[in-house]
């Protein structure tokens, strides 16, 4: 049965005829009905294309989702089984790729920095506060650090200018004093730049001991000449040689030195011109040095200069002076004879006869040299000796008495008697030592020594 199709509006609900918005199309209803059978036809057509369109599209469509379905469902299936073990391999890969050690420390550096900015920020405004005032404390602290550098610096300079000064002015008063060593340290201070004190100090130091050259040359009125002195008279007496050359070389008091070395001059012992040379160039004192140039002076008839360290003698003992042997020192044979004398005696007494003869002063050596020919049994030798020796020096009493034992066993009471009166100014408590020696026994019967010795209101025993 054929059925009239209806024409459908843009809603789906058939248009009305009546609703329709057609004209009159004034043609044959023969006509308008096949027409209109045609387009209902038509119209089926398409609805039936569509339709089958439509269900082919669906299907292809459910196809593909029924696929997604599928593998969904496999997909599904797949992670039931895999899940609970792959996901704790996820999670360690997780935790080892986010939460080791760097990246941990990574994030807690973010966080801090994130975290204690603001915090750190303002500790840091304070630190900078304080570092800002501290800063301007120790630029202020430097400055006055480097005033005081300053000060001292200049104080340091000024004390190290005092402390020249007065170095010199010690050198000065020592040289006054006769010290070699201060005056060699003002002479060297004088010659250097801007050494006006020390040239000035120098200068008058130099006048003073050429003032006391010619003093001492001249034997004015202001020289100090130096005696030497018995310890039992307190008077000028002749020394032996050997204690002036203790004297000029080992007394430690230079007034000793000097006084030895003036009894050398006026004596004129040429022998010590050695000694005196050392004196002149290496003693301490420059007033005893200077002592001993006046002394070589006189005794040699030259001219030395005034000041040390007295070249000029040195140079003349190099050229002349030790050429002579009249001008040789025998005091170190003389040492070398009496520490052999109690051992070789022959040989101690050839060496004691070479120092003293030709040589006057000697008379220890004398003395020794007298008592060893005692001991051989050489009196008349012995006798000679201890004479010279009481003659050439005064206050020997030990070579006194010695000769006068050698007399008294010649028999030659008058000479030993006269002999012992030479030695009563020089012994301590002399009459009675001599009264109570049972060595002069022979002569207590004799008038000239009971009266020497004070025996006249005794008995005679």
């Amino acid at each position: 049965m054929h059925t009239h199709n209806k024409i459908l509006g843009v809603d789906g609900l058939p248009i009305d005829k009546s609703d329709a918005n057609v004209h009159d199309s004034h043609m044959p209803p023969g006509v308008e009905a096949l027409i209109e059978t045609r387009l209902n036809g038509a119209i089926d057509r398409m609805r039936d294309l569509n339709h089958s369109e439509m269900q082919r599209y669906a299907q292809n469509y459910s196809k593909n989702w029924k696929t997604v379905a599928l593998a969904s469902w496999f997909i599904t299936i797949l992670f039931l089984f895999i899940t609970p073990y792959q996901i704790p391999a996820w999670i360690k890969q997780f935790v080892q790729e986010n939460m080791t050690k760097p990246n941990m420390e990574k994030i807690a550096d973010e966080a801090i920095r994130s975290k204690m900015g603001a915090y750190v920020d303002g500790k840091l405004r304070k630190v900078e506060n304080v570092v800002y005032v501290a800063t301007e404390n120790i630029a202020s602290l430097t400055n006055q650090i480097v005033t005081v550098s300053k000060d001292i610096t200049n104080a340091k300079e000024d004390l190290s200018e005092i402390n020249h000064d007065m170095t010199i002015l010690q050198n000065f008063f020592s040289a006054k004093r006769g010290d070699r060593k201060g005056y060699n340290e003002l002479m060297a201070a004088s010659q250097k730049t801007n050494s006006f004190l020390a040239s000035t100090l120098f200068t008058e130091v130099v006048e003073s001991y050429r003032d006391f050259k010619r003093d001492m040359w001249n034997r004015s009125a202001n020289a100090k000449i130096r005696r030497i002195m018995h310890a039992q008279t307190q008077q000028y007496f002749l020394s032996t040689a050997e204690s002036l050359y203790f004297g000029i070389s080992k007394h430690p008091d230079p007034n000793q030195r000097q006084a030895s070395i003036t009894d050398i001059e006026e004596r004129k012992l040429l022998y010590f011109v050695e000694n005196l040379k050392n004196v002149a160039t290496q003693d301490d004192n420059v007033y005893v040095a200077l002592c001993a140039v006046i002394s070589l002076e006189r005794m040699l008839g030259k001219s030395f200069g005034d000041l040390p360290p007295f070249q000029e003698v040195i140079d003349w003992w190099n050229t002349e002076g030790k050429t002579n042997v009249v001008y040789f020192s025998p005091f170190a044979d003389i040492e070398k004879a009496l520490k052999m004398s109690s051992q070789n005696k022959i040989e101690s007494i050839k060496l004691y006869e070479s120092c003293v003869s030709n040589r006057t002063g000697l008379s220890f050596s004398l003395y020794q040299l007298g008592a060893l020919y005692v001991t051989i049994g050489d009196r008349s030798k012995a006798k000679e000796s201890l004479r010279r020796a009481t003659v050439e020096s005064q206050g020997q009493t030990d070579a006194i008495i010695l000769y006068a034992l050698l007399l008294i066993a010649e028999g030659d009471q008058k000479l030993a008697i006269q002999k012992l009166k030479e030695a009563e100014p020089y012994m301590k408590n002399f009459h009675d030592t001599i009264r109570t020696d049972s060595r002069f026994a022979s002569l207590r019967t004799n008038a000239l020594f009971r009266t020497l010795v004070r025996l006249d209101n005794q008995s005679v025993k």
